[in-house]
């Protein structure tokens, strides 16, 4: 069966060249909506500490406190490569952010970056269905016009994971109603979906 991956970080910044992931959640899934089959969810000790915004580290409630038992990046790293391994296909919201850190920390630790399959961003997808001026495409305030209720903070990865899942699975039925599933977007790391048309945008 298709093994379909949700993925989301959570990082001291929105420049790879600068700043760096501190948690990631990965959860994989039989096929789209089916049942979870593994979860992976680290915080990850952050080396530059004095790099980071101050604005990211309020959104994502970092705290040494919190992160006094993070693993280092390279005790967890061949975790993370086997897991994204087993996906068929990757869902996310604005996924190129989530790709170039991810690429960005198995370079420094002198790993092959992964081979990513395709896959599906909930944010270009609600930017289809609702229009770019029409509708507010953060993750936030989808979960909120769905009523979507979670347990957890959100803007921690595996919460931010299951979200987008739950997102996902709405937007599709929003497609399916109204006969737009051409709307539905496959995209590649190589011609990525980016909302501000550059490599790197931020995480919104």
């Amino acid at each position: 069966m298709l093994k379909v991956a949700v993925l989301d970080t959570e990082t001291t910044g929105i420049n790879p060249d600068v700043h760096e992931i501190i948690q990631i959640g990965i959860l994989v899934y039989n096929g789209f909506g089916g049942d979870l089959i593994e979860e992976l969810n680290y915080k990850i000790q952050p080396r530059n500490i004095e790099s980071a915004s101050a604005e990211a580290l309020h959104v994502n409630g970092y705290t040494e406190e919190g992160w006094k038992d993070a693993r280092k990046i390279e005790d967890v790293i061949e975790d993370i490569k086997l897991t994204l391994n087993k996906a068929d296909v990757l869902i996310g919201h604005n996924l190129i952010f989530d790709i170039n850190f991810v690429n960005k920390t198995f370079e420094e630790a002198n790993q092959a970056i992964p081979s990513w399959p395709p896959y599906y961003d909930t944010k270009s997808m609600a930017r289809e269905l609702r229009g770019n001026n029409s509708w507010n495409t953060s993750l936030d305030r989808l979960c909120e016009s769905y009523n979507i209720n979670f347990e957890g903070r959100a803007h921690t990865a595996i919460v931010d994971c299951e979200r987008t899942m739950t997102v996902w699975l709405k937007l599709v039925d929003d497609a399916k109603t109204d006969g737009r599933m051409g709307l539905i977007k496959l995209y590649t790391s190589e011609k990525p979906y980016d909302p501000f048309g550059r490599k790197r945008g931020g995480k919104i």
